[in-house]
């Protein structure tokens, strides 16, 4: 989310967008930067087809696969996999007046004769690159389409419910590439580092010290020098941000079970072992968070079930920024990677074998053209290599993939994917059938 953030700034002056989502039913245009919105944020695809569905909005979608949502745009950009932010800084120049051609410059001519047009941007999960440059491209867009009221103009949507309160209140907003780097112990709460970043097992097992907070026995947590068991998300009381700065606030529907206790129990007892002050409850976090942030003082009023939506005003500033080349990291074919709607994440957390029940996504797409080319068919064990490390899952042949690259699910066998994500490049793998020994 840094890299999104920091795209965001450069363009915009903030990463908060005063866009509110629910202007999106009644949105007469919407432009759609994402690997598949329809899988990562079903209900915001679900209010961008109403707007199709019912305002007969001009829909444009930018992204690699086939997702549900290109049957209902007036305009398909189905760029090379991983270039969907260059591909939306192409539509931000062509819409500017920029030389186009092709599809390129079908949907800039049919935005610049549309009123109030949405760009909705769903930045990658896996990579920090391909993140920065769709948040980018799509702050292009906004920009050329709407100028310095681009921030009222584009919606960002979130790789996690609360990432935008994590944000608000000063949590992981500066940092390294590795977050894990250099450090000699840390908490993790209620997360898998294991599933999400590139060495962090190895990372992991270099430090001096490890506690977790937790209800999922994951890789993390069996690295751990201590762990605290968590009560489910239902057992716990507080606020999350949504998407568009929306507030909802929680009171707990169960009780912890057995050694279980609330994540803010855990947080506290761990506080007073170390001598560190907190909050004495979660009301007074929450009116700490609001002394410090006001915009949250509507949030501190709330009661049980409401919601609210904070004041986020528009930046006033819009001027566009250079998106880099995406560049893949070898010969082969490309990785789309992504969070898919089906699979259970604490079950992928635990490599179930069942964490996708109906074993959609606990497989490899591959396109119908390099299946054939490659004489893959649906059900082969394939694998992917990039030389160093080696991937093994049944395949899919669906038009869904475009030639030149595969998918994969970043929480099939616990998130194994995300080790070919390395670097800033686009991953490029070596496909084929293993032969049996």
């Amino acid at each position: 989310m840094r890299a999104t953030k920091n795209a965001l700034e450069a363009r915009m002056g903030t990463w908060r967008m005063a866009t509110d989502m629910t202007r999106i039913p009644k949105a007469k245009a919407i432009v759609v930067v994402a690997d598949d919105l329809e899988e990562s944020h079903n209900v915001l695809s679900v209010r961008i087809k109403d707007a199709v569905a019912h305002e007969k909005a001009t829909l444009v979608v930018i992204g690699a696969l086939r997702s549900e949502l290109v049957d209902f745009a007036t305009h398909w950009i189905r760029p090379a996999a991983g270039e969907e932010g260059q591909a939306a800084a192409a539509l931000a120049g062509a819409v500017a007046g920029e030389t186009s051609s092709g599809d390129v410059a079908a949907a800039a001519e049919a935005l610049r004769g549309a009123e109030g047009a949405i760009v909705v941007c769903a930045p990658n999960p896996v990579s920090p690159a391909i993140a920065g440059a769709m948040a980018g491209g799509a702050a292009n867009l906004a920009v050329a389409l709407h100028g310095e009221a681009a921030s009222d103009h584009l919606v960002v949507a979130p790789p996690e419910v609360n990432t935008h309160g994590l944000l608000d209140v000063g949590v992981a907003v500066e940092g390294g590439e590795n977050p894990l780097e250099g450090l000699s112990g840390l908490l993790v709460v209620r997360d898998d580092p294991t599933m999400r970043l590139p060495g962090a097992a190895a990372a992991l097992d270099g430090l001096d010290a490890l506690v977790v907070i937790d209800n999922v026995a994951h890789d993390t947590a069996k690295r751990a020098t201590a762990v605290l068991a968590e009560g489910r998300a239902y057992a716990s009381r507080g606020t999350y941000t949504q998407g568009d700065f929306r507030v909802q606030r929680l009171e707990p529907a169960i009780a912890p079970e057995g050694d279980a206790v609330t994540c803010f129990a855990a947080l506290t007892a761990l506080a007073a072992a170390l001598g560190v002050d907190v909050p004495a409850d979660e009301g007074a976090a929450l009116a700490a968070i609001a002394n410090e942030t006001p915009e949250y003082q509507p949030a501190a009023d709330l009661i049980i079930g409401e919601g609210v939506r904070l004041e986020v005003a528009a930046s006033g500033q819009g001027s566009t920024a250079p998106v880099a080349d995406a560049v893949a990291s070898g010969e082969g074919l490309r990785i789309i990677t992504g969070r898919d709607q089906y699979t259970a994440t604490d079950a992928a957390a635990l490599r179930h074998p069942e964490a996708e029940r109906l074993h959609r996504y606990d497989r490899i797409q591959v396109s119908e053209e390099d299946a054939e080319r490659l004489g893959i068919s649906d059900d082969d064990e394939v694998e992917l290599t990039d030389g160093e490390l080696t991937l093994r899952a049944p395949a899919t042949v669906t038009d869904r993939v475009p030639e030149g690259a595969v998918y994969v699910s970043s929480l099939l066998q616990g998130g194994a994917v995300v080790g070919f994500f390395r670097g800033a490049a686009v991953p490029a793998v070596r496909v084929g059938v293993p032969v049996p020994a």
